[in-house]
């Protein structure tokens, strides 16, 4: 695939396709109540046609930890709607997150038999372009590093984050703003 955005809705997977999918189609796929996530649906659907067609998915340990935390900071918020984050760290340390962690250790775990483990590559990659590119705004250094992950590995990148538009990978999404 050249570098370009396709509608994952009608994407026609092959066993040749290299995928990297992101945080939030995770968490669509195996996070906590993903029929709240819009959109769910449809990348639930291609999760089942990437698996159909045996395409390689790929995981680093950025998105994964990504999951795990983005999970945990969701159960802190459904609890305790308005609280500060700075209470989040006891919520952490309390017999309230055991079960939680336990659910979100057995979805990392579902994730973890389906993918391919891949390395962001950060001891190689030239950090100070990456910074530079960060210090001017509007860019997650996350963010940086995940594309500089797929430009390294020819991975197509799929999400649903509209931050990825315009970074020179292929990607595939159900997101109409990423859309042309």
């Amino acid at each position: 695939m050249t570098p370009s955005v396709a509608d994952i809705g009608t994407y026609v997977f092959t066993g040749e396709e290299r995928l990297l999918l992101d945080t939030n189609i995770w968490l669509s796929v195996y996070g906590p109540d993903p029929t709240k996530r819009r959109r769910s649906a449809t990348y639930q659907d291609a999760f089942r046609r990437m698996r159909a067609a045996g395409s390689e998915i790929f995981l680093d340990a950025l998105i994964l930890s990504e999951f795990i935390n983005a999970w945990a900071r969701l159960a802190f918020h459904q609890r305790w709607p308005d609280a500060s984050s700075r209470k989040f760290k006891r919520f952490r340390d309390s017999g309230d997150f055991q079960p939680v962690a336990q659910e979100i250790a057995v979805s990392a775990t579902r994730i973890c038999r389906v993918v391919r483990r891949c390395e962001t590559g950060f001891s190689s990659c030239d950090v100070g372009s990456l910074l530079v590119r960060y210090a001017r705004g509007c860019s997650d250094f996350n963010d940086l590093m995940v594309s500089r992950l797929c430009d390294a590995h020819g991975l197509v990148f799929v999400t649903d984050d509209v931050d990825f538009r315009d970074r020179g990978h292929a990607i595939l999404t159900a997101n109409r703003r990423l859309l042309p």
